[in-house]
């Protein structure tokens, strides 16, 4: 009717399914779904079923794909058959550092017990922002923590924060159980100028996620020139570079690490200002304009032979 030629999607939306007589490009997120859909969160409401569907339907009529990383690339080649010629790459574009630079003055007031209780800086603080999913696997840090209060008298605090996708009673239950409620500190989502200071407060990111080639809180941390443990041969092998990872299937190998952490931070900060500048790099303004401006010179040009 309106005489449009091409829709772009910002997110892997299911309106793709309505849209086959109409060229779209369309975001795809989470590609490497196949290897996790057994947590509870894809089997309930069909969701792996649902997100697996639009993929696919994206691969069979999309006029281009956009991924955050070359790995997504490998995983729309490997589980989905996609040409590869129909990716293109473009990282997430975090909000949260303009929101810190629209309102810097607004954020240094917030007193440090914002969040209710005393925050004591000079305490090593991990964070971790995270929807309590399972495969975000707070599990994991708990039992960390509980591994490094057993072994040393190392004071630190884990802050959690994230909206219930169904797993925090059982986090909370379990944080309770091990005596840890003192290190560890569960919070709903905060609004943004609350999550800024907890990222200006703490001393590292921590993030044990089992999906995501790339994450917010991965970049938010670059841009906040923050360490970060990530889970081990997750996130983009280029990624994976710049971080601190850690093995899943070990609670020792993380717990060695952030005890090292505690006691000698600056060994682990050499490579803060690179991160920093490969958010420069990637995360403005002109570079997400850059690639959907060549995505539409090249539809440009496709169109011109036929219209």
């Amino acid at each position: 009717k309106k005489k449009i030629s091409l829709l772009v999607f910002n997110s892997p939306s299911r309106y793709i399914f309505y849209t086959r007589n109409i060229h779209y490009v369309v975001n795809i997120w989470n590609t490497e779904i196949k290897n996790y859909n057994w947590f509870p969160e894809y089997i309930e409401n069909s969701s792996y079923s649902n997100q697996s569907s639009i993929i696919e339907e994206a691969v069979n009529y999309s006029f281009r794909i956009i991924v955050f990383s070359e790995d997504n690339i490998k995983d729309l080649e490997f589980f989905y058959n996609c040409p590869r010629g129909k990716i293109v790459t473009q990282p997430i574009f975090p909000y949260l550092p303009i929101i810190y630079e629209n309102n810097v003055e607004a954020v240094n007031k917030i007193p440090n017990n914002f969040l209710g209780f005393d925050v004591k800086t000079e305490i090593p603080i991990f964070l971790y922002p995270a929807q309590y999913y399972a495969h975000k696997n707070h599990k994991f840090l708990i039992d960390v923590a509980e591994n490094i209060k057993s072994k040393t008298n190392k004071e630190f605090l884990f802050l959690f924060t994230g909206i219930d996708k169904g797993n925090l009673a059982f986090l909370k239950q379990i944080t309770t159980r091990a005596n840890l409620n003192d290190a560890v500190k569960f919070f709903n989502n905060v609004k943004n100028e609350y999550l800024i200071k907890m990222y200006l407060m703490c001393d590292a990111l921590i993030s044990s996620t089992y999906i995501g080639k790339l994450s917010l809180p991965l970049l938010e941390a670059f841009y906040f020139q923050k360490p970060v443990f990530y889970s081990r041969g997750i996130l983009d092998q280029n990624l994976e570079k710049k971080i601190h990872s850690f093995d899943l299937n070990n609670i020792n190998d993380l717990s060695k690490k952030l005890i090292d952490f505690i006691d000698n931070k600056k060994n682990f900060s050499k490579n803060i200002h690179n991160n920093k500048s490969y958010y420069d790099l990637n995360c403005k303004n002109n570079s997400f304009g850059n690639t959907y401006n060549k995505i539409f010179d090249e539809f440009l040009f496709f169109r011109n032979k036929w219209k």
